[in-house]
């Protein structure tokens, strides 16, 4: 039972997430639609208001096939064009900046649907072309249909403008890192709104709590709350994560703890296995952590060789700052509690320190011989420093140390290395 219901929730995760969900759905509506619509015609729709409004009205059943035709073949062509386009335009975006950008642009719900506005007009077009019959006397064929058809060809004109701006936009450079900057930020600000930081609970100590191997592999995406706490609350007992939510788990390996021995294979372990998701794919709006590391990435593209744009890392530095003047405000542990505000779940993140050095630190070794890259680096710390209460102090004079040396070892340029020093005193 366990399995099939752990199996179950990652085949409906599958589905909402899929590319092709929004799509099928929309063409599935579109194909009731013209059901629908032929139903209604067979009862005399057509009839009772072409008298009101005579455009509905065909004179030649000849007519309506080669409008329906000229519809759904128009939209294929559309279909396959913009689509070869948007293949060609995310490939150069997965090599001038990061693969990893490329799953949010494709999954963007409006692209998805623009695309099922297409298909559901073509199986709408095709529907209503096989089932084109003369009406009355054979002079007249059914013309509300495919008034609904000419109305969706010109709609979805419309929305092929639209789709080539979106795309278009999408896939510059800033528009990528101000997308994952938002989703991140929300993600993180979000948790700020709902947390209580001045009533926070006594945190109980899981050193020496046993551990849970993991029944399978996959990101560890999140938890159904309310259906495992009140299983912890009943059985009295806390869990606490290894890794925070969005890391990868290998089947067999520990991944949380819990305050009393689990058996494996007990009817709480199957409880608590159903209550986890887990995934073949990341999601900054799970795990913000990943967004550091997208414009991380695509920091350290932007000022290789083969792009050499300094620029776009400097913007990508300013949308650090912010992620992390947002960081600074969180704990390193998140926790859930219970109707009793006992802790029954602690969440794992990657603290400040962590985050800071693996965020900087690839820039800061491609970048240590740009002056541009060391002087956005030294002036990120900077505000951040300004921003601190002391907490992360340490953390950021230790980035600002090694920054430091490498500039002393890489920029030759006496006027380059004495702004470089002046911006260290400064700090």
């Amino acid at each position: 039972m366990g399995k099939s219901s752990t199996t179950t929730n990652a085949i409906y995760l599958y589905i909402v997430e899929s590319t092709a969900f929004y799509p099928t759905a929309i063409s599935a509506g579109f194909l009731a639609f013209a059901i629908l619509i032929l139903y209604l015609e067979g009862l005399g729709l057509t009839e009772s208001i072409s008298a009101a409004l005579p455009f509905v009205t065909l004179e030649s059943e000849r007519t309506a096939e080669v409008i329906l035709s000229t519809v759904a073949a128009g939209l294929i062509s559309l279909v396959v064009f913009t689509y070869t386009m948007v293949m060609i335009i995310l490939n150069r975006a997965a090599t001038s900046y990061s693969p990893r950008v490329v799953p949010g642009l494709i999954t963007q719900r409006s692209n998805q649907v623009i695309l099922g506005f297409y298909l559901g007009t073509i199986v709408y077009s095709l529907v209503i072309l096989v089932s084109i019959r003369p009406l009355g006397d054979g002079v007249t064929t059914q013309g509300t249909s495919v008034v609904f058809a000419v109305f969706f060809g010109i709609v979805s004109l419309g929305l092929f403008v639209y789709f080539i701006h979106s795309i278009s936009k999408s896939v510059q450079v800033e528009n990528i890192i101000e997308r994952v900057h938002n989703t991140a930020s929300r993600v993180m600000n979000s948790e700020l709104e709902t947390r209580d930081f001045s009533n926070e609970p006594e945190m109980p100590d899981s050193s020496n709590w046993p551990e849970l191997r993991s029944p399978r592999s996959g990101y560890l995406q999140g938890l159904h709350e309310r259906r495992l706490l009140p299983v912890l609350q009943r059985n009295d007992i806390s869990l606490r994560f290894l890794a925070p939510f969005g890391s990868y788990v290998v089947k067999g390996a520990p991944y949380v703890k819990t305050s009393k021995p689990v058996e494996s294979g007990s009817g709480l372990n199957q409880l608590i296995d159903r209550s986890l998701i887990f995934h073949r794919e990341e999601h900054v709006e799970i795990n913000y952590a990943l967004g550091f590391r997208q414009i991380t990435e695509i920091a350290v593209e932007s000022i290789s060789p083969a792009l050499n744009d300094p620029g776009t890392a400097a913007k990508a530095l300013d949308y650090l700052t912010n992620l992390f003047a947002l960081r600074m405000k969180l704990p390193d542990t998140e926790y859930i509690v219970d109707t009793e505000s006992r802790v029954r779940i602690i969440l794992e993140r990657p603290s400040f320190k962590e985050l800071l050095y693996r965020t900087l630190t690839p820039i800061r070794e491609y970048g240590k011989k740009d002056m541009t890259i060391i002087t956005r680096l030294l002036e990120t710390l900077r505000t951040l420093m300004v921003l601190d209460t002391g907490a992360q102090i340490e953390a950021l004079v230790d980035n600002a140390r090694m920054i430091a040396e490498d500039a002393q070892q890489h920029i030759e340029n006496p006027v380059d290395r004495q702004q470089t020093n002046r911006i260290i005193k400064e700090l």
